[in-house]
C-alpha cells in the first residue's frame, strides 16, 4: 500500500508571498504619506527618496503577483502591466492631489505672514523637458532661518527682490508668495 503525504510546500508559499506583499503595501503606504507630508521641503531627498520607495514597492508588487502566475501569452502580460500601470497612474495623480489639499489645509488653518528675499536664481535643466527657473528664497520665521525654491518661469522675481510670504506656523516650509517688491526701483 502506498501512502500519499501532502506537502505544505504549496501552502508555505502562498503565506510567503501574502506576507512580501503586505510588506509592499506598507511601504507604499509609508512612502505615500512621507510624499505628501513632506515633498514642498527645500532638501531634494524630501522628494525623491519617497517617490523611490513608491517606485520600488509597485516594482515589487508587480514582481509578485505576476510571478506566481503559470506560463501565460504575452498579451495577457501585456494586458496586465496596462491595468497595473493604469492603476499606478491613478494613484500618482491622487497622491498629488492629496499632497496639494495638505498644503493648501496647511495655509489656510495655519497661514502665518513672514519676509523673505531672494537670494539666487537657479536653471534646471533636463534632457527630456524644457529649462525650468527656480528662485531661491531666504526667510525667517519664529526665530529660524529658512531656504525655499519657488518656480519662476516667467522670471517673475529678480535678485534681492523682497517677498511678502504666507507660511504654515507648523511646518513652515510650506510657502506662498503673497506679493513682491523689486530690489530694483525704476522711476521715470
Amino acid at each position: 500500500m502506498i501512502y500519499l503525504q501532502r506537502t505544505n510546500k504549496k501552502k508555505s508559499t502562498g503565506k510567503l508571498i501574502l506576507v512580501k506583499t503586505l510588506i509592499a503595501i506598507a511601504g507604499l503606504l509609508i512612502s505615500s504619506a512621507l510624499f505628501i507630508i513632506y515633498s514642498h521641503r527645500y532638501n531634494y531627498i524630501y522628494q525623491y527618496g519617497p517617490a523611490t520607495g513608491i517606485v520600488l514597492s509597485g516594482i515589487g508588487l508587480i514582481t509578485l503577483w505576476d510571478s506566481d502566475k503559470p506560463v501565460v501569452s504575452k498579451w495577457h502580460r501585456v494586458l496586465f502591466g496596462i491595468v497595473f500601470g493604469l492603476i499606478l497612474f491613478s494613484f500618482l495623480i491622487a497622491l498629488i492631489t492629496l499632497r496639494t489639499m495638505y498644503t493648501n489645509y496647511q495655509l489656510h488653518k495655519y497661514g502665518a505672514k513672514a519676509r523673505g528675499i531672494v537670494i539666487d536664481i537657479e536653471t534646471h535643466t533636463s534632457p527630456r523637458t524644457r529649462t525650468s527657473y527656480h528662485a531661491i528664497v531666504k526667510y525667517n520665521f519664529d526665530k529660524k532661518t529658512y531656504w525655499q525654491d519657488i518656480l519662476d518661469n516667467q522670471h517673475l522675481y529678480k535678485y534681492g527682490d523682497s517677498l511678502l510670504l504666507k507660511c504654515s506656523s507648523h511646518d513652515p516650509e510650506i510657502i506662498v508668495v503673497v506679493s513682491h517688491t523689486s530690489a530694483l526701483k525704476t522711476e521715470y
